[in-house]
């Protein structure tokens, strides 16, 4: 059986990226960002780190480090940095 890893969710205008270590996150806001700007698009993000809520991420996007949240709401639904509901 063949398995996909899953990496984004997107909804409307919203992107939600997904990766198992700081440097995948990392490339791919680099990449979201890139086609972006090709696109005309204003970037506004934020970081969270799900079950690590002593873990501080290091993600750049254009040269400032992005606000690290411990909550936010995803399509109504709250999502926490402790995964609990």
């Amino acid at each position: 059986m063949d398995s996909q890893v899953v990496n984004n969710l997107r909804f409307a205008d919203d992107i939600d990226l997904i990766a198992e270590s700081e440097t995948d996150l990392q490339e791919l806001t680099d990449k979201v960002n890139c086609y972006s700007k090709e696109l005309g698009l204003r970037t506004k993000a934020q970081v969270m780190a799900v079950g690590k809520t002593d873990t501080k991420l290091n993600i750049w996007l254009d040269g400032g480090r992005l606000e690290q949240v411990k909550e936010f709401t995803y399509l109504g639904s709250l999502m926490t940095d402790d995964a609990s509901v």
